[in-house]
């Protein structure tokens, strides 16, 4: 019986984590929420705010 509880439970933590995690997407891309940006990444690991992607200094294009 606890196994069966504890797959349960199990089951359900996951399943409340990517419900939260999605909601939290959505509100990013509406522009509600602001993604977690660590001070100390540098400008190639930062998300992007507009559609076009940052240009580096080794690209060929």
């Amino acid at each position: 019986m606890k196994e069966i509880i504890a797959a349960v439970v199990g089951v359900v933590l996951i399943a409340l984590f990517i419900y939260l995690s999605l909601r939290y997407f959505r509100k990013i891309g509406r522009g509600e929420a602001d993604p977690v940006i660590n001070p100390g990444w540098t400008t190639d690991m930062r998300p992007t705010t507009g559609t076009e992607l940052p240009r580096r200094e080794d690209d060929a294009h």
